[in-house]
């Protein structure tokens, strides 16, 4: 038995080529209908990812999307010039939802939160900012990922919150960012948050230390020496 060809409508075409000599029965339906695709019942397979605002129009032939919605990280705090250590920035929060119901062509309004920036020499870094996606000509329900708390400068003892979030399925508060530690044995500056993407870097153990560390997307900010380093941006991501 040779191959058996299937030709598409307009290009392409689909050869299926039997192995051996076993007699096989394929019994097609009585009546005529359309084969779901992915896109509408397993989300995941195709995507596209925003790190800077826009909007995302539903491809065609899709009507369910997953997306994940994060935050920007927030900056570290610098160290002081008299051995003073900075913290660590907040994470972004994380947003994940299914979203149903779509029609293709329609539009979807996306915010990306900025990365706040490391805080200079004694001072606190920036705050992240937030991501959202919104309705544009399609109909959702908003999701907002707040950005993370700003790292704090020299001398505060207490942790920069990780950004909240609101309106998805899945809502995941950011990391906190980390406040200086000391002992006899041991001193160094705060970490920073952890994402959902990566963990944030570890505390810097040297004098006049800034708050030091970032996961990729939305954790605390990283740095040396005695300023603050940024924290990393927000982004939004659909899957279909």
């Amino acid at each position: 038995m040779g191959n058996i060809v299937l030709q598409g409508a307009t290009s392409g075409s689909t050869t299926l080529t039997p192995t051996d000599a076993v007699t096989t029965t394929l019994t097609l339906p009585s009546t005529s209908g359309t084969l779901a695709t992915t896109s509408s019942v397993f989300p995941g397979v195709l995507g596209q990812a925003f790190t800077s605002s826009g909007t995302f129009t539903i491809p065609t032939g899709v009507t369910a999307l997953k997306v994940t919605v994060v935050g920007g990280g927030a900056g570290g705090g610098g160290g002081d010039t008299t051995g003073g250590f900075g913290n660590g920035g907040g994470a972004g929060g994380a947003g994940i939802s299914y979203l149903t119901g779509l029609t293709a062509g329609n539009t979807i309004a996306v915010t990306v939160g900025a990365n706040g920036g490391g805080g200079g020499t004694g001072n606190g870094g920036g705050a992240g900012g937030l991501s959202r996606i919104a309705s544009g000509t399609q109909t959702i329900t908003t999701i907002t990922a707040n950005g993370g708390t700003a790292g704090g400068a020299t001398g505060n003892t207490s942790a920069s919150a990780g950004g909240t979030v609101s309106g998805a399925n899945l809502n995941l508060t950011g990391g906190a960012g980390g406040f200086f530690v000391g002992n006899p044995a041991f001193t160094s500056s705060g970490a920073g948050g952890n994402s959902i993407f990566a963990g944030g870097g570890q505390p810097q153990g040297s004098g006049n230390a800034a708050g030091f560390a970032g996961g990729a997307y939305g954790a605390g900010g990283s740095g040396g020496g005695t300023s603050g380093g940024a924290g990393v941006g927000g982004i939004v991501i659909f899957e279909w």
